[in-house]
C-alpha cells in the first residue's frame, strides 16, 4: 500500500465552523479514469469548497428525488465543478470523506447545540 492510502486524514466531524477549511483538496485513493482510448481522463484530486446556500437547498430537494447517495454524488459534482459522471466513479472511501467535508458545514458550530449568531 502506498504513502497516500495511510497519510492522515482530516477528521472534519470533530472540527468547530472556524476550523473548517474554505476550500480542500481531495487527494483521491483511487484514482478515476473516464474515457476510452486517447480520450481517457485520469482524475487524481478533486478541489472542494465550502458549498453556499444555493448548493445546500439543491442537495436537500435532491436527498427526497435522488436519495442520499444521488443527492451527494449531485453536491460534490457542482462543488467540485467535476462531471456527474466522473463522480460516480469515485471510490466509496474518496466519497465518504469529501461526503464529511462537505456536510461538516450543515453541522452546529456550537457542541452544545447552541445556535445563536453571536
Amino acid at each position: 500500500m502506498n504513502d497516500s492510502a495511510t497519510s492522515e486524514v482530516p477528521d472534519f466531524k470533530k472540527m468547530t465552523r472556524e476550523e473548517l477549511p474554505g476550500e480542500y483538496a481531495l487527494q483521491l485513493l483511487k484514482p478515476i479514469k473516464f474515457g476510452k482510448g486517447d480520450n481517457v481522463e485520469i482524475h487524481t484530486r478533486m478541489d472542494l469548497c465550502e458549498p453556499d446556500l444555493d448548493q445546500l437547498e439543491d442537495f436537500q430537494k435532491n436527498i427526497r428525488k435522488l436519495g442520499e447517495l444521488g443527492a451527494i454524488k449531485h453536491l460534490i459534482s457542482v462543488v467540485a465543478d467535476v462531471p456527474f459522471p466522473i463522480v460516480g466513479k469515485m471510490g466509496a472511501r474518496d466519497m465518504t470523506l469529501a461526503q464529511e467535508y462537505l456536510l461538516a458545514f450543515l453541522k452546529s458550530s456550537h457542541p452544545t447545540g447552541d445556535t445563536s449568531l453571536e
